[in-house]
């Protein structure tokens, strides 16, 4: 039952390694940030490039919208 869960929890998230860097990120965040195009992903999530950009670029003393 743990592994299932664990599974689901897990599902669609990818590892990016930039240099001595990673991080884990759902994989539809990783595909628009990579100007991948891909039908109707803003639309059925409600998010687009911009704000995803500005989500991960935001400095820690910024507020947020």
């Amino acid at each position: 039952m743990y592994r299932r869960k664990l599974k689901v929890l897990n599902r669609n998230k990818m590892i990016v390694f930039a240099d001595d860097y990673f991080g884990i990120f759902p994989s539809h965040e990783v595909v628009m940030l990579a100007n991948v195009p891909v039908r109707d992903t803003e639309k059925e999530l409600h998010i687009t490039r911009n704000r995803l950009y500005a989500k991960y670029t935001a400095s820690p003393g910024d507020k947020k919208t």
